[in-house]
């Protein structure tokens, strides 16, 4: 154990380590404030909570579809079970904090599968709870797994410690989950992150789309692997290829989006992208971003 752990004190405090080191701190510090803008709870419009463990609370979107917020602890993370008339789906597992899996099998003791919109640690903090794990198969999430261990870069995760965890599916893009009587597909939305993904339900019109667009919160560019041109190009295509979808569900904040949140979000990146659009120079924590505004909404992008 011990030349183990001398090998690994090395590669953390080698040249290569300290990169790495900071990336992953600068990542952390621009999420912690980006946090900052985040809501501290959700709206006071949202209804009140149909379950609650004194940290989490449940909240029913529809039947079948269910919100578990963490509500107070760097803004509002959260996950959605989608339910079929055979298993689930949780989307997201938040930072780690809490008893995720308890929570949601009190939603529903049906075999559940969770799976992350991006490999950010506070998407995926809960995943080694879960016995049946998902991730979007593409060059990039391979290239964090050796064999069934996804084990993601400290940059990758914007954490000094990122969480690991054991995937048992590999789904492509365009992957069909049928989970008895509701399909759902995954929809690859490189931007926010180069492994981005939604989770669409096109029979009900819903996106649950992570980091990709909020109702309430800004959308952070400004972070390692952002992509703002291939962000705005995944929510156009979004809009084009899913016209069905009405509601949009997203990864933080409020989760009462709608077809025009994806609208003004991708319109905002192209202000950003395009560079026809002047940002508003900001300081946070992190160092300096450039704001956009339009609408209610608002995008963190990298200033040069």
């Amino acid at each position: 154990a011990a030349p183990a752990l001398r090998a690994a004190v090395a590669r953390l405090t080698g040249p290569a380590g300290r990169a790495a080191s900071r990336a992953a701190a600068l990542a952390s510090a621009m999420l912690l404030a980006a946090a900052s803008a985040l809501p501290a709870t959700p709206a006071a419009a949202e209804p009140a909570p149909s379950a609650t463990d004194g940290f989490f609370q449940v909240y029913r979107l529809d039947p079948a579809t269910y919100a578990i917020t963490a509500p107070g602890r760097w803004g509002v993370d959260v996950s959605y079970v989608i339910l079929g008339k055979e298993r689930g789906l949780l989307v997201d597992s938040g930072s780690g904090r809490g008893n995720l899996p308890r929570m949601a099998s009190m939603v529903s003791r049906k075999p559940m599968t969770a799976i992350a919109t991006d490999l950010h640690h506070d998407h995926v903090g809960a995943h080694d709870r879960f016995a049946r794990v998902a991730v979007v198969d593409l060059p990039c999430t391979r290239a964090a797994a050796q064999g069934d261990l996804v084990s993601p870069s400290r940059a990758t995760a914007a954490s000094l410690l990122p969480p690991s965890f054991r995937v048992t599916e590999w789904w492509p893009p365009g992957q069909r989950i049928d989970l008895g009587d509701r399909i759902v597909e995954l929809v690859s939305l490189p931007g926010h992150a180069p492994e981005s993904i939604a989770i669409v339900d096109r029979v009900h019109g819903q996106a649950f789309v992570g980091d990709s667009a909020y109702a309430d919160a800004p959308l952070f560019g400004n972070l390692p692997g952002a992509d703002l041109a291939a962000w705005r190009d995944s929510l156009q295509r979004l809009l084009q290829q899913f016209p069905e979808v009405q509601q949009v569900y997203g990864g933080h904040g409020r989760w009462d989006g709608n077809r025009a949140t994806l609208e003004q979000a991708a319109s905002l990146l192209d202000d950003a992208a395009s560079g026809r659009v002047a940002g508003e120079r900001l300081w946070k924590l992190a160092g300096t971003a450039l704001r956009y505004r339009r609408g209610n909404l608002e995008l963190w992008a990298p200033a040069p």
